[in-house]
């Protein structure tokens, strides 16, 4: 055998250098696509519930309200963003940033294992996938645990393929860390874990104690977290209805192999109107191109899966053990939580999501690494290379110019630039109201100086709201929000009943993951009696509702809880259903009917005494009748099924009931609202005389 010449050295340092600079890179490039407009993100629904709490005192407070919101939370990512947001500030951005990082330091892992199962090549074109991604992009932009779940799956693949591959207690260690961090980031990584466990079974079949040694360290690891999993409050199945929907095998394969291709996708909603400035063929042609590049991304995938069996089948008889290991590693955490959920969701209840397996893209990005750079042809290799770059050039084309989540931001800076004081913004779908007065609050200010931030939470109510308004004002405007869900439907019918309420409107369309439609209203004739606004159709019987609800029928203010009810549902009420009818009681609290407010919380509370939404609205009920004994122990039953809205709620309760003190109350109460997603009933501020977000009552 030749010895090693200095020439030799050379050119191992010389491709050492190389493949560093062209790491850096891909960093670089990673860094620009996430970077790229994020100051024109808004804050959308999801996010809301984490950036929307930063205003807690303290982070117990802050993660119980988190909780409290999702109960399947846990607790790594939100304190980590917590205390990112004490050191740097809370906004958006700010907090984006948090992720972006934790994004960028994802690719070195993903080198590293490319590197230790095949080749550095592999390695980088590994991680230029990720930094191309699509999915990767929109999560390392969000204020969700998504990226941190990613970088600490690949740290515990990389450490575990070094453990399998040569043992060494450093790594152990590392590889339960890992673990351990990521089961308290986000629970659905178990099924990742469990894909491990698998690999680890068949690697020390043979070897009793390194195997021992991984399930007793995991068992102890993660003991806590399954009796978290017993122990926590259950939401019920009906909540999570329209959300999620049992997968067939075609979504099955998409979120295998095909998250990076948008259409395919599910999660990633963008629109069209991308490639406007080149007209409206050029831009439906190159629309309607998906499937051709679709199909392309998905059957370079699956044949990246086809030769990865092979590999690993051929390593295998080979006795090549550490490529073998290495690979059915990658392969079982790609395959086993996907199949996994896809299974649950037809047993349980519909769980699958491209977000919550999309650390197996990780080993799907190593194994194309792998595949792509042992094409023999290098001719073949660039052009495949090239094709699969030009691919996720064209998916970006449809995601970084767009505004992929909900455009709060347009349509707040919209109103911001047109509205004055005294306009009445109408905004509907929870948390509607709250994230509205957010991202109108980053604009000098608007909806809490001069503008009143209205929930409407039907379009009957959008309807109702916009005609007293405009003819009791017609010096002012009307700026009504209509969300569509994931999908932009124009309400043709909503419009006819403006005209035939006597308005004029303006109409403007952003697009995003949940599309907004802005309404500029104004009345169409001077100052006058208001026509009564026609009753959209619905499918809701609502004197059948009402009288479900327990709301007398000899009750002279029948016809004003009907109306209520209209605004506040659109869709039928499943019977029987403690959900709906809870959801209902707090959206009743926000229209100013305490009577028929304290009918669906008691019919929703009979139904599951538990439901906390219920119990606010049965409280702030009372409160309004001025029944304030009943009140106060409606509060300490409301504290006591939360205990962490409680502690929030409780200075302010103290000094509206134990020891009345108004001007307490109202200092309480402005402290309160620095914490925007708490979503409390304006009826607390007004029993203080607070502001609030400045509602204006429709009586």
């Amino acid at each position: 055998m030749p010895e090693p010449t200095a020439t030799d050295g050379q050119t191992s340092s010389a491709t050492r250098a190389l493949h560093t600079v062209t790491l850096l890179c891909v960093v670089a490039l990673a860094f620009a696509v996430r970077i790229y407009r994020i100051d024109e993100q808004s804050v959308w629904t999801d996010d809301f519930f984490s950036i929307g709490y930063l205003g807690a005192p303290d982070l117990d407070t802050y993660l119980g309200l988190v909780s409290s919101s999702n109960e399947e939370h846990v607790p790594v990512y939100y304190a980590s963003q917590y205390m990112w947001a004490e050191f740097f500030g809370s906004a958006p951005v700010t907090v984006r940033m948090l992720s972006i990082v934790v994004g960028l330091l994802t690719i070195p892992v993903i080198y590293a294992l490319g590197c230790a199962l095949f080749s550095p090549g592999a390695g980088l074109v590994a991680v230029l996938f990720f930094a191309l991604s699509p999915m990767h992009i929109f999560h390392d932009q969000g204020m969700r645990p998504y990226a941190l779940v990613v970088l600490l799956a690949a740290v515990s693949l990389y450490a575990l393929h070094r453990t399998v591959t040569a043992p060494r207690p450093g790594w152990w260690l590392v590889h339960c860390a890992a673990n351990l961090l990521l089961v308290w980031t986000h629970l659905f990584a178990l099924f990742f874990i469990a894909a491990e466990a698998l690999c680890v079974l068949c690697a020390f079949a043979r070897e009793r104690r390194p195997l021992v040694l991984w399930a007793g360290a995991h068992a102890v690891l993660l003991a806590p977290t399954l009796v978290h999993i017993l122990v926590m409050p259950r939401m019920a199945a009906e909540t999570y209805t329209g959300y999620f929907n049992a997968p067939g095998w075609r979504e099955v394969l998409f979120d295998l192999v095909g998250e990076d291709a948008i259409e395919l996708n599910g999660e990633l909603l963008t629109t069209q109107n991308t490639w406007a400035m080149l007209g409206d063929r050029a831009g439906d042609f190159l629309f309607e191109l998906h499937p051709v590049y679709d199909t392309f991304m998905v059957f370079f995938f699956c044949a990246c899966v086809v030769w990865a069996i092979w590999r690993g089948v051929a390593a295998r008889r080979d006795g090549d053990r550490a490529v073998a290991r290495g690979i059915g590693l990658l392969l079982a955490v790609l395959v086993l939580p996907v199949l996994t959920l896809a299974v649950l969701s037809h047993v349980w209840r519909p769980c699958i999501f491209p977000r919550y397996t999309l650390y197996g893209s990780v080993a799907l990005y190593v194994l194309a690494g792998g595949a792509l750079t042992r094409i023999p042809n290098r001719g073949l290799r660039t052009a495949v290379l090239l094709l699969m770059l030009g691919t996720y050039a064209y998916q970006l084309s449809f995601l970084l110019p767009a505004n992929v989540r909900t455009d709060w931001l347009g349509v707040a800076e919209q109103v911001a630039e047109r509205g004055e004081d005294g306009d009445l913004v109408l905004v509907g779908a929870q948390p509607g109201p709250a994230m509205g007065a957010y991202h109108f609050a980053l604009f000098n200010g608007v909806g809490t100086d001069g503008m009143h931030i209205v929930p409407a939470h039907t379009r009957q109510a959008l309807l109702g709201k916009s005609v007293r308004y405009a003819w009791a004002h017609p010096e002012n405007s009307v700026w009504a929000v209509v969300q569509h869900d994931y999908g932009l439907t124009r309400p043709a019918e909503f419009e006819a009943a403006l005209l035939q309420g006597g308005l004029q409107f303006e109409h403007r369309a952003f697009f995003g993951m949940e599309n907004l439609s802005l309404y500029h209203i104004r009345a169409g004739q001077p100052k006058g009696q208001a026509p009564p606004p026609p009753q959209l159709r619905t499918d809701v019987d609502y004197e059948a509702l009402l009288s479900r609800l327990g709301f007398p029928a000899e009750d002279d203010r029948r016809i004003d809880a009907l109306e209520k009810l209209r605004w506040v549902r659109e869709n039928p009420v499943p019977d029987d259903n403690p959900w709906h009818v809870a959801l209902i009681a707090r959206l009743l609290v926000d229209e100013g009917d305490p009577r028929l407010t304290l009918a669906a919380a008691e019919k929703a509370l009979a139904m599951n005494p538990n439901w906390l939404i219920a119990r606010l609205a049965h409280a702030v009920a009372l409160l309004q009748l001025d029944e304030m004994e009943a009140a106060d122990a409606a509060f300490e039953e409301f504290q006591a099924l939360n205990p962490t809205y409680g502690r929030v709620l409780a200075p302010l309760l103290q000094a509206l009931f134990v020891s009345p003190d108004r001007e307490r109350a109202r200092r309480e109460a402005a402290r309160l609202q620095q914490m925007l997603a708490l979503r409390l009933p304006q009826a607390l501020f007004e029993a203080c005389g607070a502001a609030g977000n400045r509602y204006y009552v429709f009586d």
